[in-house]
């Protein structure tokens, strides 16, 4: 179980740092990277 949160936490950090690249290279507002970060992050919370 704590390794599932460990990984969990770096995840989301990954996923944090990357968006104003993938803002960038899909030409997207930030606010819209960040909906499909939220997305990604409960697909996962649901298959933990």
């Amino acid at each position: 179980m704590n390794m599932g949160t460990l990984m969990s936490t770096f995840d989301v950090g990954i996923v944090n740092i990357a968006m104003p690249t993938m803002a960038e290279q899909f030409s997207s507002a930030l606010a819209q990277i960040q909906w499909n970060a939220t997305v990604y992050l409960l697909g996962v919370i649901l298959l933990l």
